[in-house]
């Protein structure tokens, strides 16, 4: 049975959360670009590896606690990164 267009996520959903929020204020700043959908993918949006490298040293510095380039590369959506730094902020405290 395929997913009907209703099950998919709609693209144009706005950030939600204090995590997706910080995300969308730093990659607006390292990107230079508005972020407008919980859904939008950093490389989507012009993120390269030498400003993934860029987001995850603001991200640490404004999460106070290490955020490898990595992570960036492997959650590359907006929501997923951010529920990943949540998960990773968690099992910090």
């Amino acid at each position: 049975m395929s997913e009907s267009v209703e099950d998919e996520p709609p693209e144009d959903e706005p950030p939600r959360g204090e995590m997706e929020q910080l995300i969308v204020s730093v990659w607006a700043e390292v990107l230079n670009k508005e972020v407008s959908s919980r859904y939008d993918d950093f490389f989507l949006l012009g993120g390269s590896s030498m400003t993934a490298v860029h987001v995850s040293a603001e991200l640490s510095e404004r999460l106070g606690f290490p955020v490898r380039p990595r992570v960036v590369y492997e959650y590359t959506e907006l929501a997923e990164l951010a529920e990943r730094l949540t998960r990773l902020r968690a099992s910090r405290s």
